[in-house]
């Protein structure tokens, strides 16, 4: 079905498209028994300027270069009136139904919400201007504002140091002290010095 949106199936059911910028997945998973299973749908942007200046960051070069996602989102916090947490299906015909409701949703609202964060400069005002709605949709761990600050130095923010504070703070507020926040002002202090040519 992906076909003719230029998806990819990478591996059971995740789906994806390369782009210039990196690349956007739909992904299902599946989990439970044969007696009762669960499905889940998410919706993601992987920007590869973001993710490869977190590389070094955190000594995971192989989740950073691989896989990860700058934004990935449940479906259900997208249009939360019309999908659940989780699906319960107890038989195949459930299953079937539930798959239609997933590409009815990826055509209605999904193609043009990775459509619109594609573009990296909307990911900046997502990661670094709208902060509560952000955090409503991705459960704001701290990886976010590490990915905010890479975001606010390719797009060479005139308010750098107001949004590193603004992020620690956050930090700080989650409880995250010693290695979190050491890894965080030396990355961001050493990001501010350095010029992209």
């Amino acid at each position: 079905y992906f076909h003719h949106k230029n998806y990819d199936e990478k591996k059971p059911l995740v789906y994806e498209r390369q782009t210039s910028f990196g690349s956007s997945a739909f992904i299902a998973t599946i989990t439970g028994n044969e007696d009762l299973a669960y499905v889940k749908f998410f919706t993601g942007i992987r920007h590869d300027l973001v993710e490869l200046n977190l590389v070094n960051t955190f000594g995971l070069a192989e989740y950073f270069n691989k896989s990860s996602y700058t934004l990935l989102l449940n479906s259900k916090d997208l249009d939360p009136e019309r999908f659940y947490t989780f699906l319960p299906c107890k038989h195949l015909s459930e299953m079937t139904t539930i798959g239609d409701m997933a590409l009815d949703f990826m055509d209605y609202k999904g193609f043009d919400f990775l459509n619109h964060y594609k573009h990296l400069s909307n990911l900046d005002r997502l990661f670094n201007d709208l902060p509560s709605k952000l955090s409503k949709w991705t459960n704001h761990n701290y990886l976010t504002v590490f990915r905010a600050m890479a975001i606010a130095k390719l797009k060479n923010r005139s308010d750098y140091d107001r949004l590193f504070q603004m992020h620690r703070v956050y930090l700080e507020s989650r409880g995250l002290t010693g290695p979190i926040i050491e890894k965080f002002d030396t990355t961001f202090a050493h990001l501010k010095k350095l010029s992209l040519n």
